[in-house]
């Protein structure tokens, strides 16, 4: 029964890996508000964008960098990377604003 309860509480906590607190909550409210068809602030679904939290493999990949040597990384990379798209350097890029 344990077992079944946790199960069914992940399925229906969003976050569930994210501990309670004002965090966690403005992410959840704020995503309901702007999926919720009706809502001021709703957003239809072509001009959402997703993004993706990806700590576990950056700290993976930044293990035994000093600050120096992160510096330097992110200085590197800002220098020559370009949008995907756009094919601009992303110092380029503006914010679309708006919303």
């Amino acid at each position: 029964m344990v077992a079944f309860t946790t199960t069914l509480a992940r399925a229906t906590d969003p976050l569930p890996s994210w501990n309670d607190g004002p965090a966690k909550q403005f992410i959840i409210t704020f995503v309901e508000k702007v999926t919720t068809p009706g809502s001021p602030d709703f957003i239809p679904i072509p001009e959402r964008i997703a993004t993706f939290d990806n700590d576990e493999r950056v700290m993976a990949t930044l293990t035994g960098m000093t600050t120096e040597e992160f510096e330097k990384t992110v200085k590197d990379w800002i220098a020559t990377a370009k949008h995907p798209v756009t094919q601009r350097p992303y110092t380029d890029c503006q914010m679309l604003s708006g919303r």
